[in-house]
């Protein structure tokens, strides 16, 4: 069958057609997937990755909130106004996921914001940045 074509189809599971508004695996409500996020150490806005041909435009819409300041390694949400900032690859990954599958709504989902419920919120979850170790 066609859905089985479709990555996010046959990952979620549907085996039907009338889940679908077409058969060019459009699905009739996205799915929602969190990105658990914390990584302070692999920068991606960088020029030892720009310099290699690594294309961070897609970032340029990012809320500065989720960029991480190189000093005190916090969000910019935690830190003083005016602090400048960076995007590190779990943070850039899942704003990827947001710019190019619109068929996926993304929750990222910080250290102090890790709740069971938020988790539930989601329909799946990736553990990217931060772990219990961290």
């Amino acid at each position: 069958p066609f859905w089985l074509k479709c990555p996010i189809l046959a990952f979620r599971g549907i085996a039907s057609a009338s889940a679908l508004q077409t058969p060019n695996c459009t699905v009739a409500m996205p799915i929602k997937v969190g990105f658990i996020v914390g990584k302070d150490t692999d920068l991606v806005e960088d020029p030892k990755f720009t310099t290699m041909g690594g294309d961070t435009s897609f970032l340029a819409d990012l809320p500065d909130d989720w960029r991480v300041d190189p000093e005190s390694h916090d969000y910019l949400k935690d830190c003083k106004p005016g602090t400048k900032g960076f995007a590190h690859c779990d943070v850039a990954l899942a704003w990827w996921v947001h710019k190019h599958c619109p068929d996926i709504q993304i929750d990222i989902i910080g250290p102090a914001d890790l709740t069971l419920q938020r988790l539930k919120s989601n329909d799946f979850n990736f553990s990217l940045g931060f772990n219990a170790v961290n």
